[in-house]
Protein backbone atom coordinates (compact mmCIF):
# COMPACT_ATOMS: atom_id res chain seq x y z
CA UNK A 1 0.00 0.00 0.00
CA UNK A 2 1.34 3.38 -0.97
CA UNK A 3 1.85 6.04 1.62
CA UNK A 4 1.13 9.54 0.31
CA UNK A 5 2.88 12.48 1.94
CA UNK A 6 3.11 16.16 1.05
CA UNK A 7 6.82 16.84 0.55
CA UNK A 8 6.60 20.63 0.56
CA UNK A 9 4.56 22.42 3.19
CA UNK A 10 6.14 25.86 2.76
CA UNK A 11 2.94 27.34 1.34
CA UNK A 12 -0.45 26.21 0.24
CA UNK A 13 -1.34 29.22 -1.87
CA UNK A 14 0.55 30.26 -5.00
CA UNK A 15 0.30 33.99 -4.28
CA UNK A 16 1.68 33.65 -0.74
CA UNK A 17 4.53 31.51 -2.04
CA UNK A 18 5.40 33.93 -4.82
CA UNK A 19 5.39 36.95 -2.54
CA UNK A 20 7.68 35.17 -0.09
CA UNK A 21 10.17 34.11 -2.72
CA UNK A 22 10.22 37.58 -4.28
CA UNK A 23 11.07 39.06 -0.89
CA UNK A 24 13.90 36.55 -0.58
CA UNK A 25 15.20 37.37 -4.04
CA UNK A 26 15.14 41.08 -3.32
CA UNK A 27 16.97 40.41 -0.06
CA UNK A 28 19.62 38.45 -1.97
CA UNK A 29 20.10 41.27 -4.44
CA UNK A 30 20.18 43.86 -1.65
CA UNK A 31 22.86 41.93 0.18
CA UNK A 32 24.73 41.68 -3.09
CA UNK A 33 24.75 45.42 -3.67
CA UNK A 34 25.63 46.33 -0.08
CA UNK A 35 28.43 43.78 0.37
CA UNK A 36 30.00 44.53 -3.00
CA UNK A 37 30.20 48.20 -2.16
CA UNK A 38 31.56 47.35 1.26
CA UNK A 39 34.48 45.57 -0.35
CA UNK A 40 35.59 48.80 -1.99
CA UNK A 41 36.39 50.70 1.22
CA UNK A 42 38.42 49.52 4.22
CA UNK A 43 36.47 48.86 7.38
CA UNK A 44 38.11 51.70 9.25
CA UNK A 45 37.54 54.28 6.51
CA UNK A 46 35.64 57.36 7.54
CA UNK A 47 34.03 60.09 5.45
CA UNK A 48 36.14 63.19 5.07
CA UNK A 49 34.69 66.55 5.89
CA UNK A 50 37.16 68.42 3.71
CA UNK A 51 36.67 69.20 0.06
CA UNK A 52 38.58 66.99 -2.34
CA UNK A 53 40.63 68.26 -5.22
CA UNK A 54 40.00 66.38 -8.46
CA UNK A 55 42.71 63.81 -9.06
CA UNK A 56 43.24 61.45 -11.92
CA UNK A 57 41.41 58.18 -11.17
CA UNK A 58 44.57 56.16 -11.72
CA UNK A 59 46.16 58.00 -8.78
CA UNK A 60 43.77 56.58 -6.25
CA UNK A 61 44.22 55.96 -2.54
CA UNK A 62 45.75 52.64 -1.59
CA UNK A 63 42.36 51.40 -0.46
CA UNK A 64 41.00 51.43 -4.00
CA UNK A 65 40.26 47.90 -5.29
CA UNK A 66 42.32 46.41 -8.10
CA UNK A 67 39.51 44.15 -9.25
CA UNK A 68 35.72 44.07 -9.03
CA UNK A 69 34.63 43.55 -5.41
CA UNK A 70 33.39 40.18 -4.27
CA UNK A 71 29.76 39.18 -4.14
CA UNK A 72 28.23 37.77 -0.99
CA UNK A 73 28.94 34.10 -0.52
CA UNK A 74 25.42 32.67 -0.59
CA UNK A 75 21.96 33.94 -1.42
CA UNK A 76 19.01 33.33 0.89
CA UNK A 77 16.51 30.59 0.16
CA UNK A 78 14.59 31.27 -2.99
CA UNK A 79 11.60 30.04 -4.92
CA UNK A 80 10.03 27.16 -3.01
CA UNK A 81 8.09 24.94 -5.34
CA UNK A 82 4.36 24.44 -5.20
CA UNK A 83 3.11 21.84 -2.68
CA UNK A 84 3.74 18.41 -4.14
CA UNK A 85 2.29 15.04 -3.33
CA UNK A 86 4.73 12.18 -3.82
CA UNK A 87 4.29 8.50 -3.02
CA UNK A 88 7.04 6.79 -0.98
CA UNK A 89 6.27 3.09 -0.84
CA UNK A 90 9.07 1.93 1.45
CA UNK A 91 8.26 2.59 5.11
CA UNK A 92 11.95 2.86 6.14
CA UNK A 93 12.63 5.39 3.40
CA UNK A 94 9.53 7.34 4.37
CA UNK A 95 10.65 7.45 8.01
CA UNK A 96 14.14 8.64 6.99
CA UNK A 97 12.65 11.45 4.91
CA UNK A 98 10.25 12.54 7.66
CA UNK A 99 13.05 12.53 10.23
CA UNK A 100 15.35 14.64 8.01
CA UNK A 101 12.62 17.12 7.11
CA UNK A 102 11.56 17.56 10.73
CA UNK A 103 15.00 18.79 11.90
CA UNK A 104 15.00 22.38 13.12
CA UNK A 105 18.73 22.94 13.57
CA UNK A 106 20.14 23.93 10.16
CA UNK A 107 23.34 21.92 10.50
CA UNK A 108 21.51 18.83 11.74
CA UNK A 109 18.96 19.13 8.93
CA UNK A 110 21.68 19.40 6.31
CA UNK A 111 23.41 16.28 7.61
CA UNK A 112 20.13 14.36 7.76
CA UNK A 113 19.11 15.36 4.22
CA UNK A 114 22.55 14.51 2.82
CA UNK A 115 22.40 11.14 4.63
CA UNK A 116 19.00 10.48 3.03
CA UNK A 117 20.41 11.19 -0.44
CA UNK A 118 23.38 8.88 0.10
CA UNK A 119 21.11 6.08 1.31
CA UNK A 120 18.40 6.56 -1.33
CA UNK A 121 20.14 8.07 -4.40
CA UNK A 122 17.24 7.12 -6.69
CA UNK A 123 14.42 8.20 -4.39
CA UNK A 124 11.34 9.80 -5.92
CA UNK A 125 11.87 12.53 -3.34
CA UNK A 126 15.40 13.35 -4.55
CA UNK A 127 14.57 16.67 -6.21
CA UNK A 128 12.51 17.86 -3.27
CA UNK A 129 15.25 16.93 -0.79
CA UNK A 130 17.81 18.86 -2.83
CA UNK A 131 15.39 21.78 -2.92
CA UNK A 132 15.22 21.70 0.87
CA UNK A 133 19.03 21.57 1.04
CA UNK A 134 19.28 24.84 -0.88
CA UNK A 135 16.86 26.50 1.52
CA UNK A 136 18.71 25.16 4.56
CA UNK A 137 22.15 26.22 3.31
CA UNK A 138 20.81 29.76 3.01
CA UNK A 139 20.24 29.94 6.75
CA UNK A 140 23.13 31.76 8.47
CA UNK A 141 23.73 29.10 11.12
CA UNK A 142 24.25 26.19 8.74
CA UNK A 143 28.01 26.37 8.17
CA UNK A 144 30.83 28.86 7.88
CA UNK A 145 30.55 31.12 4.86
CA UNK A 146 33.06 29.40 2.54
CA UNK A 147 31.92 25.88 3.41
CA UNK A 148 28.28 26.90 3.13
CA UNK A 149 28.83 28.40 -0.32
CA UNK A 150 30.64 25.31 -1.64
CA UNK A 151 28.01 22.93 -0.28
CA UNK A 152 25.20 25.07 -1.64
CA UNK A 153 26.74 25.13 -5.12
CA UNK A 154 27.12 21.35 -4.99
CA UNK A 155 23.46 20.94 -4.04
CA UNK A 156 22.39 23.35 -6.80
CA UNK A 157 24.42 21.45 -9.40
CA UNK A 158 22.95 18.13 -8.29
CA UNK A 159 19.46 19.59 -8.47
CA UNK A 160 20.14 20.89 -11.98
CA UNK A 161 21.17 17.41 -13.09
CA UNK A 162 17.90 16.05 -11.73
CA UNK A 163 15.79 19.01 -12.89
CA UNK A 164 17.58 21.18 -15.52
CA UNK A 165 14.84 23.83 -15.55
CA UNK A 166 14.70 24.32 -11.77
CA UNK A 167 14.85 28.11 -11.33
CA UNK A 168 15.95 27.90 -7.72
CA UNK A 169 18.99 25.82 -8.70
CA UNK A 170 19.74 28.10 -11.66
CA UNK A 171 19.50 31.24 -9.55
CA UNK A 172 21.62 29.80 -6.72
CA UNK A 173 24.35 28.61 -9.11
CA UNK A 174 24.44 31.91 -11.00
CA UNK A 175 24.54 33.89 -7.76
CA UNK A 176 27.46 31.90 -6.33
CA UNK A 177 29.46 31.52 -9.54
CA UNK A 178 29.03 35.19 -10.38
CA UNK A 179 30.66 35.96 -7.03
CA UNK A 180 33.50 33.55 -7.77
CA UNK A 181 33.94 35.08 -11.23
CA UNK A 182 34.12 38.58 -9.75
CA UNK A 183 36.58 37.56 -7.06
CA UNK A 184 38.84 35.04 -8.80
CA UNK A 185 38.49 36.02 -12.47
CA UNK A 186 38.25 32.39 -13.56
CA UNK A 187 37.13 32.15 -17.18
CA UNK A 188 35.34 28.81 -16.84
CA UNK A 189 33.39 29.97 -13.78
CA UNK A 190 32.38 33.20 -15.52
CA UNK A 191 31.27 31.32 -18.64
CA UNK A 192 29.28 28.81 -16.57
CA UNK A 193 27.49 31.58 -14.70
CA UNK A 194 26.66 33.38 -17.94
CA UNK A 195 25.39 30.21 -19.64
CA UNK A 196 23.15 29.36 -16.69
CA UNK A 197 21.93 32.95 -16.59
CA UNK A 198 20.90 32.67 -20.24
CA UNK A 199 19.05 29.46 -19.39
CA UNK A 200 17.27 31.22 -16.55
CA UNK A 201 16.25 34.12 -18.77
CA UNK A 202 14.74 31.71 -21.32
CA UNK A 203 12.87 29.58 -18.74
CA UNK A 204 9.15 29.47 -19.44
CA UNK A 205 6.51 30.36 -16.86
CA UNK A 206 5.00 27.30 -15.18
CA UNK A 207 1.48 26.76 -14.05
CA UNK A 208 2.61 27.29 -10.44
CA UNK A 209 2.59 31.06 -10.91
CA UNK A 210 0.02 33.61 -11.93
CA UNK A 211 1.07 36.24 -14.46
CA UNK A 212 1.43 38.83 -11.71
CA UNK A 213 3.48 36.52 -9.47
CA UNK A 214 5.72 35.55 -12.38
CA UNK A 215 6.33 39.20 -13.20
CA UNK A 216 7.35 39.89 -9.60
CA UNK A 217 9.58 36.84 -9.52
CA UNK A 218 11.42 37.57 -12.76
CA UNK A 219 11.75 41.22 -11.78
CA UNK A 220 13.67 40.04 -8.72
CA UNK A 221 15.94 37.39 -10.28
CA UNK A 222 16.49 38.59 -13.86
CA UNK A 223 18.79 41.46 -12.78
CA UNK A 224 21.19 38.92 -11.25
CA UNK A 225 21.19 36.99 -14.53
CA UNK A 226 21.96 40.08 -16.61
CA UNK A 227 24.71 41.07 -14.17
CA UNK A 228 26.41 37.67 -14.56
CA UNK A 229 26.25 37.87 -18.36
CA UNK A 230 27.68 41.41 -18.30
CA UNK A 231 30.61 40.31 -16.14
CA UNK A 232 31.47 37.48 -18.53
CA UNK A 233 31.11 39.75 -21.58
CA UNK A 234 33.54 42.27 -20.15
CA UNK A 235 36.13 40.07 -18.45
CA UNK A 236 36.48 37.21 -20.93
CA UNK A 237 34.57 37.87 -24.14
CA UNK A 238 36.14 41.34 -24.27
CA UNK A 239 32.87 42.73 -25.63
CA UNK A 240 32.50 45.92 -23.60
CA UNK A 241 29.48 47.19 -25.51
CA UNK A 242 27.62 43.92 -24.88
CA UNK A 243 28.52 44.16 -21.18
CA UNK A 244 27.29 47.76 -21.02
CA UNK A 245 24.01 46.71 -22.63
CA UNK A 246 23.52 43.92 -20.06
CA UNK A 247 24.26 46.26 -17.15
CA UNK A 248 21.79 48.80 -18.49
CA UNK A 249 19.14 46.11 -18.90
CA UNK A 250 19.77 44.96 -15.33
CA UNK A 251 19.45 48.45 -13.85
CA UNK A 252 16.29 49.20 -15.84
CA UNK A 253 14.63 46.12 -14.33
CA UNK A 254 14.99 47.54 -10.83
CA UNK A 255 12.45 49.88 -9.33
CA UNK A 256 13.80 53.28 -8.36
CA UNK A 257 14.12 52.15 -4.73
CA UNK A 258 15.83 48.86 -5.65
CA UNK A 259 18.35 50.70 -7.81
CA UNK A 260 19.49 52.60 -4.71
CA UNK A 261 20.48 49.36 -2.97
CA UNK A 262 20.57 46.19 -5.06
CA UNK A 263 21.66 48.00 -8.21
CA UNK A 264 24.15 50.35 -6.58
CA UNK A 265 27.28 48.28 -7.22
CA UNK A 266 26.57 47.73 -10.90
CA UNK A 267 25.70 51.42 -11.21
CA UNK A 268 29.27 52.06 -10.15
CA UNK A 269 30.60 49.34 -12.48
CA UNK A 270 28.77 50.95 -15.39
CA UNK A 271 30.18 54.36 -14.50
CA UNK A 272 33.68 52.85 -14.60
CA UNK A 273 33.02 51.39 -18.06
CA UNK A 274 31.74 54.69 -19.43
CA UNK A 275 34.92 56.40 -18.22
CA UNK A 276 37.23 54.01 -20.11
CA UNK A 277 38.78 55.20 -23.40
CA UNK A 278 37.27 52.42 -25.52
CA UNK A 279 33.71 52.98 -24.27
CA UNK A 280 33.93 56.61 -23.22
CA UNK A 281 30.68 58.45 -22.60
CA UNK A 282 31.39 61.14 -19.99
CA UNK A 283 27.78 62.41 -19.60
CA UNK A 284 26.74 58.88 -18.66
CA UNK A 285 29.82 58.29 -16.50
CA UNK A 286 29.46 61.42 -14.36
CA UNK A 287 25.72 60.86 -13.92
CA UNK A 288 26.23 57.29 -12.72
CA UNK A 289 29.11 58.29 -10.44
CA UNK A 290 26.85 60.96 -8.95
CA UNK A 291 24.03 58.44 -8.56
CA UNK A 292 26.33 55.97 -6.79
CA UNK A 293 27.65 58.79 -4.56
CA UNK A 294 24.09 59.86 -3.66
CA UNK A 295 23.13 56.49 -2.17
CA UNK A 296 26.43 55.01 -1.02
CA UNK A 297 26.93 54.85 2.78
CA UNK A 298 29.14 57.71 4.08
CA UNK A 299 32.27 55.58 4.36
CA UNK A 300 32.16 54.82 0.64
CA UNK A 301 31.63 58.32 -0.70
CA UNK A 302 35.27 59.49 -0.69
CA UNK A 303 36.54 57.13 -3.37
CA UNK A 304 33.46 57.60 -5.55
CA UNK A 305 33.73 61.37 -5.23
CA UNK A 306 37.33 61.31 -6.46
CA UNK A 307 36.23 59.87 -9.79
CA UNK A 308 33.08 61.98 -9.92
CA UNK A 309 34.98 65.24 -9.50
CA UNK A 310 37.68 64.28 -11.99
CA UNK A 311 35.31 63.37 -14.82
CA UNK A 312 32.83 66.13 -14.00
CA UNK A 313 35.62 68.69 -14.30
CA UNK A 314 36.79 67.11 -17.55
CA UNK A 315 33.33 67.28 -19.12
CA UNK A 316 32.16 70.61 -17.61
CA UNK A 317 35.44 72.51 -17.39
CA UNK A 318 35.19 72.95 -13.61
CA UNK A 319 33.29 71.92 -10.49
CA UNK A 320 30.63 74.64 -10.71
CA UNK A 321 27.16 73.13 -10.44
CA UNK A 322 28.33 69.76 -9.11
CA UNK A 323 26.07 69.85 -6.05
CA UNK A 324 23.01 70.57 -8.19
CA UNK A 325 24.11 67.79 -10.54
CA UNK A 326 24.21 65.31 -7.64
CA UNK A 327 20.67 66.30 -6.72
CA UNK A 328 19.49 65.68 -10.28
CA UNK A 329 21.17 62.25 -10.40
CA UNK A 330 19.36 61.22 -7.23
CA UNK A 331 16.06 61.26 -9.12
CA UNK A 332 16.69 58.67 -11.86
CA UNK A 333 19.16 55.88 -12.58
CA UNK A 334 20.01 57.20 -16.04
CA UNK A 335 20.28 60.78 -17.25
CA UNK A 336 17.60 62.35 -19.42
CA UNK A 337 18.25 61.83 -23.10
CA UNK A 338 19.46 65.40 -23.59
CA UNK A 339 22.41 64.88 -21.25
CA UNK A 340 24.19 62.18 -23.18
CA UNK A 341 24.03 59.18 -25.41
CA UNK A 342 23.32 55.67 -24.24
CA UNK A 343 25.78 53.28 -25.84
CA UNK A 344 28.79 54.10 -27.98
CA UNK A 345 27.42 54.18 -31.52
CA UNK A 346 29.40 52.32 -34.14
CA UNK A 347 29.00 54.15 -37.45
CA UNK A 348 27.40 51.97 -40.11
CA UNK A 349 29.67 50.59 -42.78
CA UNK A 350 29.52 52.73 -45.92
CA UNK A 351 27.28 51.31 -48.61
CA UNK A 352 29.21 49.76 -51.46
CA UNK A 353 28.94 51.61 -54.79
CA UNK A 354 26.46 50.11 -57.22
CA UNK A 355 29.19 48.83 -59.52
CA UNK A 356 28.74 45.51 -61.30
CA UNK A 357 31.78 44.06 -59.56
CA UNK A 358 30.07 44.63 -56.19
CA UNK A 359 26.99 42.70 -57.27
CA UNK A 360 26.52 38.96 -57.40
CA UNK A 361 27.75 37.63 -60.76
CA UNK A 362 25.16 36.36 -63.21
CA UNK A 363 25.51 32.89 -64.65
CA UNK A 364 26.90 32.98 -68.19
CA UNK A 365 25.55 30.77 -70.97
CA UNK A 366 28.19 28.42 -72.41
CA UNK A 367 27.09 26.40 -75.46
CA UNK A 368 29.24 23.75 -77.15
CA UNK A 369 27.57 22.11 -80.18
CA UNK A 370 27.94 21.51 -83.90
CA UNK A 371 28.26 25.23 -84.54
CA UNK A 372 31.19 25.49 -82.15
CA UNK A 373 31.56 27.39 -78.90
CA UNK A 374 29.32 30.30 -77.90
CA UNK A 375 29.50 32.34 -74.70
CA UNK A 376 26.88 34.89 -73.63
CA UNK A 377 27.79 36.87 -70.50
CA UNK A 378 26.36 39.84 -68.61
CA UNK A 379 28.32 40.69 -65.47
CA UNK A 380 29.48 37.07 -65.31
CA UNK A 381 32.50 35.51 -63.62
CA UNK A 382 35.47 34.78 -65.91
CA UNK A 383 36.52 32.03 -63.51
CA UNK A 384 33.10 30.36 -63.77
CA UNK A 385 33.02 30.75 -67.55
CA UNK A 386 36.37 29.00 -67.96
CA UNK A 387 35.23 26.27 -65.57
CA UNK A 388 32.09 25.70 -67.67
CA UNK A 389 34.14 25.73 -70.90
CA UNK A 390 36.51 23.16 -69.39
CA UNK A 391 33.56 20.93 -68.45
CA UNK A 392 31.99 21.25 -71.91
CA UNK A 393 35.07 20.91 -74.14
CA UNK A 394 37.59 19.07 -71.99
CA UNK A 395 40.21 21.82 -72.20
CA UNK A 396 42.40 22.06 -69.09
CA UNK A 397 42.79 25.58 -67.66
CA UNK A 398 45.77 26.39 -65.42
CA UNK A 399 46.97 29.53 -63.68
CA UNK A 400 43.63 31.21 -63.01
CA UNK A 401 44.06 33.70 -60.17
CA UNK A 402 41.96 36.77 -59.49
CA UNK A 403 38.52 36.81 -61.04
CA UNK A 404 37.11 39.32 -63.54
CA UNK A 405 33.63 40.24 -64.73
CA UNK A 406 32.70 39.62 -68.38
CA UNK A 407 30.10 41.34 -70.56
CA UNK A 408 29.35 40.37 -74.17
CA UNK A 409 28.59 37.64 -76.71
CA UNK A 410 31.41 35.51 -78.11
CA UNK A 411 31.02 33.08 -81.03
CA UNK A 412 29.75 30.78 -82.22
CA UNK A 413 33.02 29.58 -83.71
CA UNK A 414 36.03 27.44 -83.12
CA UNK A 415 36.86 27.21 -79.43
CA UNK A 416 40.38 28.58 -79.89
CA UNK A 417 39.09 31.73 -81.63
CA UNK A 418 36.23 32.30 -79.19
CA UNK A 419 38.52 31.86 -76.17
CA UNK A 420 41.04 34.26 -77.71
CA UNK A 421 38.29 36.87 -78.03
CA UNK A 422 37.14 36.20 -74.46
CA UNK A 423 40.60 36.58 -72.95
CA UNK A 424 41.80 39.47 -75.14
CA UNK A 425 42.37 42.48 -72.87
CA UNK A 426 42.13 40.46 -69.66
CA UNK A 427 44.66 40.64 -66.87
CA UNK A 428 46.37 37.48 -68.12
CA UNK A 429 48.94 36.40 -70.65
CA UNK A 430 47.46 33.43 -72.54
CA UNK A 431 49.17 30.34 -73.97
CA UNK A 432 47.07 27.69 -75.76
CA UNK A 433 48.69 24.27 -76.15
CA UNK A 434 47.73 21.36 -78.41
CA UNK A 435 44.57 20.63 -80.34
CA UNK A 436 41.71 18.24 -79.60
CA UNK A 437 40.16 18.74 -82.99
CA UNK A 438 37.76 21.38 -84.32
CA UNK A 439 40.09 24.09 -83.07
CA UNK A 440 39.83 23.12 -79.41
CA UNK A 441 43.11 23.37 -77.43
CA UNK A 442 44.08 20.69 -74.94
CA UNK A 443 45.39 23.17 -72.40
CA UNK A 444 45.22 26.89 -71.62
CA UNK A 445 47.97 28.34 -69.42
CA UNK A 446 47.30 31.75 -67.84
CA UNK A 447 49.93 33.95 -66.24
CA UNK A 448 49.20 37.24 -64.52
CA UNK A 449 50.09 40.22 -66.65
CA UNK A 450 52.42 42.66 -64.93
CA UNK A 451 50.81 45.87 -63.78
CA UNK A 452 51.81 48.84 -65.91
CA UNK A 453 52.19 46.92 -69.19
CA UNK A 454 55.80 47.11 -70.39
CA UNK A 455 58.62 45.94 -68.22
CA UNK A 456 60.73 48.80 -66.86
CA UNK A 457 64.08 49.50 -68.42
CA UNK A 458 67.07 48.11 -66.63
CA UNK A 459 68.88 50.42 -64.25
CA UNK A 460 70.97 52.97 -66.12
CA UNK A 461 69.46 52.01 -69.50
CA UNK A 462 67.22 54.55 -71.24
CA UNK A 463 64.72 53.90 -74.02
CA UNK A 464 63.95 56.11 -76.98
CA UNK A 465 60.43 57.21 -78.01
CA UNK A 466 60.80 55.08 -81.15
CA UNK A 467 61.61 52.01 -79.02
CA UNK A 468 58.65 52.70 -76.73
CA UNK A 469 56.28 53.01 -79.70
CA UNK A 470 57.63 49.79 -81.20
CA UNK A 471 57.20 47.97 -77.87
CA UNK A 472 53.58 49.09 -77.59
CA UNK A 473 52.82 47.53 -80.98
CA UNK A 474 54.22 44.13 -79.90
CA UNK A 475 51.82 41.54 -78.40
CA UNK A 476 52.47 40.21 -74.92
CA UNK A 477 54.53 37.03 -74.85
CA UNK A 478 52.36 33.97 -75.31
CA UNK A 479 49.25 36.03 -76.10
CA UNK A 480 47.56 35.53 -79.50
CA UNK A 481 46.79 38.78 -81.26
CA UNK A 482 43.61 38.62 -83.34
CA UNK A 483 43.63 40.47 -86.62
CA UNK A 484 40.57 42.45 -85.61
CA UNK A 485 40.50 42.89 -81.81
CA UNK A 486 37.02 43.67 -80.45
CA UNK A 487 36.16 47.05 -78.96
CA UNK A 488 36.70 47.01 -75.14
CA UNK A 489 36.10 50.45 -73.62
CA UNK A 490 37.03 51.20 -70.01
CA UNK A 491 33.97 50.41 -67.88
CA UNK A 492 34.91 52.90 -65.17
CA UNK A 493 35.79 52.41 -61.51
CA UNK A 494 34.79 49.44 -59.40
CA UNK A 495 37.34 46.70 -59.93
CA UNK A 496 38.42 44.33 -62.69
CA UNK A 497 35.60 43.93 -65.21
CA UNK A 498 35.26 44.53 -68.92
CA UNK A 499 32.52 45.47 -71.37
CA UNK A 500 31.62 43.83 -74.68
CA UNK A 501 28.94 44.96 -77.12
CA UNK A 502 26.22 42.44 -77.74
CA UNK A 503 26.85 42.21 -81.52
CA UNK A 504 29.19 39.62 -82.93
CA UNK A 505 32.65 40.70 -81.77
CA UNK A 506 34.19 39.62 -85.08
CA UNK A 507 32.46 42.55 -86.82
CA UNK A 508 33.62 45.21 -84.31
CA UNK A 509 36.38 47.72 -84.99
CA UNK A 510 37.99 50.33 -82.74
CA UNK A 511 36.53 53.80 -83.25
CA UNK A 512 38.45 55.87 -85.81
Amino acid sequence: MRTIIPLNSLASLGTVRAHALVRLAVLAATLCGTQMLAAQVPANAAPSATAHKPAHPHKRPAAAPKQPPALPATPPALMPRAPQTIAIKDAVELHAYQTASAQRNPKAKVEALESFLRTYPQSVAKSVVLDQLLDTYAEPDAYAEQQNRDRMLSAANRLLRADPSNLKAIFSSVFIERGQCSKMHNAQTCDNAAALAQRGLSAAKTADYSDDDWKKLTGAIYPVFHSAIALDDILYKKDVNAGISEYRTELMLYTNDQSKTAGLNDTLQLAELYSKPDSRDLPQAVWLYARAWDYAPPAYKTRIETNLEYYYKESHGGLDGLDAFKTQAAATTFPPGTLGSTLPVTPPAPELPHWPVNEKPDQASVTWDSQGLRIDAANSSLQQILKDVSTATGVKVEGMGSDERIFGAYGPGQARDVLSQLLQGSGYNVLMIGDQGQGTPRQIVLTARKTGGLEPAKAGQATTPEEDAEAEDQPQQGEPKPANPPYRPNFGPGGPHRNQPQDNPQTQRPPQ
